[in-house]
């Protein structure tokens, strides 16, 4: 019998949190899904865990060798059998009624897709006592996805987050809008996920069906790790995400806007350790015809000093400090 819900989880060296992610699919209160796990050459207990679990609904695929979420992602979708396609990385976690909701919502919807609350969880909390973020400016439900979209990257304020493991995305969706980018280790679900969003024929926001996405407070996530291959790919994702928008909507002005203050953002993340990446980022915000945007400064003082000095004097400053004093000035700008 086909399962109605593939729920794909790619793994690495997480031994510690599996079972746990796991354990949230099969105490869903909709049953008809299968488990397709990618182990991506884990050199820890991560596969002794998986196969200790002895159930008919999973299947486990072992990889060689670490060739990223991405590769092991699309390798589960070749794999899977499933009308929906359910995300899910190996230490996190989704809510027992996530996909019964979901499913509920989009079921007799063409390209329809479902998303719904985060909360944020980091190893030593109880995951279920968390309460769902703040995100009401970019949770609802709309058929017009350019704008959900635009909304989500930061067109009206600030910009605000879909974890991968949200959404619930059908088959014929994802055949119809290609393979991940294999190229990309860093913003990969984001560029995939944009491509997902703009073929969609509407995007239902599910209230009471919230993932839990966890943090780690000694280990350092790869997306949010600041190396100059991360942020080459952080650039790329942006360039084809920009591309993806304008391809679709080639006449919405919005799309220069919302992507000159992401591309400003960027020139800020890469300067002054990756000068060539700011560079190439102006460049860019220029092209799209600039933006009011100016970088935020970590330090108060600097913070107001940018109007004076210009921004990437004062953020020059920032980084000389964090050089120096590192616990005076952790996580300042």
């Amino acid at each position: 019998m086909t399962p109605l819900v593939s729920v794909i989880i790619p793994c690495w060296n997480t031994e510690a949190f599996i079972q746990q992610c796991i354990a949230s699919v099969l105490n869903q209160t909709m049953q008809d899904f299968e488990i397709i796990v990618v182990d991506n050459g884990s050199t820890d207990g991560s596969i002794r865990t998986i196969q200790a679990l002895n159930d008919s609904r999973i299947t486990l695929i072992e990889l060689s060798e670490n060739r990223g979420a991405s590769f092991a992602r699309e390798q589960g979708f070749l794999k899977c059998k499933g009308q929906y396609i359910q995300y899910l990385d190996s230490d996190d976690l989704i809510s027992p009624q996530k996909l019964e909701k979901q499913i509920a919502a989009i079921m007799n919807q063409q390209n329809a897709i479902a998303f719904g609350d985060s909360c944020f969880f980091f190893d030593d909390e109880n995951p279920w006592d968390k309460q769902p973020e703040p995100n009401h400016p970019f949770y609802f439900t709309s058929r017009d996805t350019l704008s959900f979209l635009l909304n989500l990257y930061g067109l009206n304020g600030r910009a605000g987050m879909i974890p991968i493991h949200a959404w619930l995305v059908p088959r014929s969706l994802i055949e119809e809008i290609g393979s991940w980018d294999l190229d990309l280790t860093v913003d990969d679900d984001g560029e995939y996920f944009c491509r997902v969003m703009l073929e969609a024929s509407e995007i239902q926001f599910v209230n009471d069906a919230p993932v839990y996405y966890r943090k780690h407070r000694h280990r350092k996530s790869l997306s949010r790790e600041q190396t100059l291959k991360g942020n080459k790919s952080a650039f790329a994702a942006a360039e084809s995400k920009l591309q993806h928008c304008q391809k679709k909507h080639p006449e919405d002005i919005r799309i220069h806007k919302v992507f000159a203050k992401h591309f400003m953002e960027l020139a800020d993340i890469n300067w002054p350790e990756f000068p060539s990446l700011t560079k190439a980022a102006l460049r860019k915000v220029k092209e799209l015809g600039g933006t009011p945007h100016v970088p935020h400064i970590g330090n108060p003082v600097l913070n107001r000093l940018k109007f004076l000095f210009g921004w990437k004097s004062m953020k020059w400053l920032s980084w000389k400090k964090n050089q120096l004093f590192p616990s005076s000035y952790a996580g300042q700008n």
